[in-house]
């Protein structure tokens, strides 16, 4: 009875073995499995849905969303805000609407998405930009680079950001607004250090700062990246315009 108690319990021993052993090796191979835990005091836990589900700002960035936000801004750029149903978003997106509001809770959602998206997206690639260059001129001209590579990359965003931004409220319009002063403040201190560095007139850095931010926040009411100027000539012939002015002094 001894010998076959001490034969089970080798037979489990090894068989507990084998399995650690299968995992160890899934482990090296795939990694330990991570559990992410969002701290209480974490953006992602600042939530505009006080009742029901737990929805979180922070909606994975995966091709299917990807799909849902390109339609929706190009719904909103061609019919309006106002005007675009969550259906026909649906069906651009190819989803059904109930797996659409699965993500959302109403249509403003999805404007803020692509609001709050498309700022960060650009304040991101804006501060990169300046990370890689150091003198007043070239850091000015990163910004109006970066600025034009988003709206080439999103034009329908940019229409979006313009016109339909001002139908955000309460919290949502806030959390835009501090995105929105954030960039504006990025610009307006590479004025001030250009300035500084005695690379750039004396002007006021919010006047400036607006200044550029007018032409570049346009484009998308007249460009045409099919007509004759290229997407590379816009942004040299920006680039001179704003840095340089009108006026040709060698031929004053």
């Amino acid at each position: 009875m001894h010998k076959a108690r001490g034969a089970a319990e080798s037979a489990i021993s090894k068989k507990s073995k084998t399995q650690e052993g299968k995992e160890a090796t899934q482990e090296k191979k795939f990694g330990a499995p991570r559990l992410r835990v969002t701290p209480l005091d974490s953006p992602e836990k600042k939530l505009y849905r006080p009742v029901g589900k737990v929805w979180s700002l922070a909606v994975p960035r995966e091709p299917k969303w990807d799909r849902v936000l390109t339609s929706a801004a190009r719904l909103f750029a061609e019919d309006g805000f106002a005007a675009t149903s969550v259906r026909a978003v649906a069906e651009r997106a190819r989803l059904t609407k109930a797996g659409l509001y699965y993500h959302i809770k109403e249509k403003e959602d999805l404007l803020y998405r692509i609001c709050e998206q498309s700022i960060a997206e650009i304040l991101d690639g804006a501060r990169a930009a300046l990370a890689r260059a150091s003198e007043p001129a070239a850091r000015l001209a990163a910004l109006i680079a970066n600025h034009c590579a988003f709206f080439f990359r999103h034009p329908h965003n940019l229409t979006v950001l313009n016109r339909d931004m001002g139908a955000l409220t309460g919290a949502q319009r806030e959390a835009i607004r501090a995105l929105e002063m954030e960039y504006l403040e990025l610009v307006r201190d590479v004025f001030r250090q250009g300035q500084k560095r005695g690379s750039f007139r004396k002007l006021d850095p919010s006047v400036a700062a607006f200044s550029l931010l007018g032409v570049l926040n346009t484009l998308d009411a007249w460009y045409d990246a099919a007509g004759p100027v290229t997407p590379a000539a816009l942004v040299e012939q920006i680039e001179t315009i704003l840095m340089r002015g009108f006026v040709d002094e060698r031929r004053k």
